[in-house]
């Protein structure tokens, strides 16, 4: 029979894995622990939605412009 090398070379890993990460439940959680990044997360989303619909802004406002142009000229020839 072929020996077991998967329990002999993964078991140092996996405790070295195990050891670095615990599973917490959020009534586990000290203040200030891991919910600090949700906040974050928000915060950088509204960042970049700000910052698309101000680069947006002028391309949008020259659209609206040439559509209203096109809209007085079929006005114009009935």
């Amino acid at each position: 029979m072929a020996p077991n090398w998967y329990g002999t070379c993964c078991s140092l890993a996996k405790s070295v894995i195990g050891a670095d990460y615990t599973e917490l439940l959020p009534s586990e959680m000290r203040y200030g622990a891991r919910p600090i990044m949700l906040p974050l997360l928000l915060a950088a989303r509204a960042g970049i939605l700000l910052w698309v619909t101000l680069a947006l802004m002028p391309f949008e406002v020259v659209f609206d412009a040439i559509e209203a142009g096109i809209d007085r000229e079929m006005a114009a020839n009935g």
